[in-house]
């Protein structure tokens, strides 16, 4: 939206004092109107088309399929805890081992579709909070985005993410459930 705007008033000053060169002024307003939407719409044939085809050839079906697949492998994985990805929240902030494990399936994913090699890291991680929307919805998923970026460093979320993009691999080679986040949980209440 930057880039439109800094355009239309790029274009309205250069029309402006170009219209009013050739017509004895300073500058003319109506030229830098004219001028300003001319260099809008070029902007749109030759910069937003373009951005809408590459997203909608590649990256929209890429994404689309991303956020479903991981949507569907985490509550797979949540199935044997009985208890739902949205009411599981709360657990995951309180232990980084299952924090871990999920940012892990959600890692695991991105390296095994490709998206590591097309998009930057800030755009990977605005993937992961996509999907952990769907999954947890819109406030919970900022909140899991953030600790899990903030426990990047600690040994249980370490271990967590590991073993959540092992099983995530073993899932889909062999078939092998997926009972790791089960085990964290229990794990925690027994401690």
């Amino acid at each position: 939206m930057k880039k439109v705007i800094v355009i239309a008033i790029f274009a309205f000053i250069l029309g402006g004092f170009i219209g009013g060169n050739l017509i004895d002024h300073k500058f003319s307003i109506i030229n830098g109107i004219i001028s300003g939407i001319v260099g809008l719409i070029i902007f749109n044939i030759f910069f937003i088309r373009k951005r809408r085809v590459i997203n909608n050839s590649y990256g929209k079906t890429m994404i689309d399929n991303y956020v479903n697949l991981a949507e569907n492998i985490v509550n797979l994985a949540f199935i044997p805890c009985l208890i739902s990805p949205k009411d599981a929240v709360s657990n995951l902030l309180s232990n980084n081992c299952a924090l871990g494990y999920i940012f892990g399936i959600h890692d695991c994913l991105l390296q095994r579709t490709n998206l590591t090699n097309v998009l930057n890291k800030d755009k990977l991680v605005e993937l992961i909070e996509l999907s952990y929307m769907n999954i947890f919805g819109d406030y919970e998923a900022s909140i899991l985005v953030s600790a899990s970026i903030d426990a990047q460093e600690d040994e249980d979320f370490l271990e967590g993410q590991i073993m959540g993009g092992n099983e995530y691999i073993k899932y889909i080679e062999q078939a092998i459930p997926m009972m790791g986040l089960t085990r964290i949980f229990l794990l925690e209440t027994k401690n």
